[in-house]
């Protein structure tokens, strides 16, 4: 059996807290060699490698993304928001770039210690609804040395994988009791049959003439 194989086996058998623990520092170590292979993809972008390391970096952030919406779905994060002003080069007709400042809107999702940034466009609505006004600061962060966690590269993915799937399981779960725990609603009594008025004496006077 490879040692993959091995490490997944026993992630399996992780108690819920003790896999998310794991799962934090697994996609904490992914992360950073994620950024480790964009800079590097970023300085060697004609290499012949480039697009197998930029497939690779694709994969890392969409798992941390599900990962991270599974995690605030589950109400076990909390959700920072900061505006960042960045820059980009628009380039004219006449080939000419201009530089133009634009402001962003990010996400910090905090869990047991780690903070994972979330770019705009990977925010979910959860986020941004359950989010808490935090400090400005820039997200493009140097890049730092990649943490071992004991687990192979793939075995951290798959520990990530398998705590996404507890982790959506647990939020299915707790909107069927918060369906279940709902009053209902009170039942109306049926109204009475509105009853004939009797007629008065004048009435029926009235009516024999």
């Amino acid at each position: 059996m490879r040692p993959t194989d091995r490490q997944v086996a026993a992630l399996r058998d992780l108690p819920d807290d003790e896999l998310l623990d794991k799962a934090l520092a697994s996609l904490h170590a992914l992360n950073r060699r994620a950024k480790e292979k964009r800079d590097r993809c970023n300085k060697y972008w004609r290499a012949t490698f480039a697009d197998a390391v930029t497939a690779e970096i694709d994969e890392i952030y969409e798992l941390k993304s599900r990962f991270l919406a599974a995690l605030v779905e589950a109400e076990l994060a909390s959700v920072a928001t900061f505006q960042n002003e960045t820059w980009d080069l628009i380039r004219r007709d006449d080939g000419i770039g201009d530089e133009h400042a634009f402001v962003e809107t990010w996400h910090i999702v905090s869990c047991r210690g780690y903070a994972f940034h979330v770019p705009p466009l990977s925010a979910t609505d959860t986020m941004r609804k359950v989010a808490t006004p935090g400090d400005p600061h820039d997200p493009f962060q140097p890049q730092r040395e990649i943490p071992d966690v004991g687990l192979t590269i793939e075995a951290q993915q798959q520990c990530v994988e398998l705590a996404i799937d507890r982790l959506r399981a647990s939020a299915s779960s707790r909107r069927v009791a918060t369906r279940g725990q709902r009053p209902a609603s009170p039942r109306r009594s049926p109204s009475p049959r509105a009853r004939p008025r009797p007629k008065k004496e004048d009435d029926r006077e009235c009516n024999q003439q």
